[in-house]
């Protein structure tokens, strides 16, 4: 996962496989990205390049674990901020639910928790 601290970024995605990529947004200091990644163990599904010069803070697994122990409501943000952008990624991609319960922010919790074995 990488925190920007300096500098512009921009998001793109691919509707499908044989698409080409489309820009879906930007992302400016003190927002991160590859949390999905990250947190749940999924491979990325969208591209970040830099629009300007840009400085990044890199954060593994082993740090995020700590930050989850010391400060439990974290957890509920990042599952809240991955069910935003699963949401807004289904909508710009235009795909169907494969669940009924898929993207719900407990689903995500849980999958965040299981992933780091915390509670277990």
């Amino acid at each position: 996962m990488f925190i920007l601290t300096e500098g512009v970024a921009k998001v793109f995605l691919k509707k499908d496989f044989d698409s080409e990529q489309t820009q879906v947004g930007q992302i400016g200091p003190g927002q991160f990205f590859g949390e999905m990644s990250l947190v749940l163990g999924e491979a990325r599904n969208a591209t970040v390049s830099a629009a300007t010069d840009c400085k990044l803070y890199k954060i593994q697994k082993e740090a995020m674990s700590e930050l989850f122990e010391r400060d439990p409501a974290l957890l509920e943000y990042i599952a809240g901020i991955i069910d935003t952008r699963k949401r807004q990624n289904r909508s710009l991609a235009e795909q169907s639910l494969k669940t009924e319960d898929e993207g719900k922010v407990s689903m995500i919790l849980q999958r965040i928790q299981n992933f780091f074995s915390i509670g277990h």
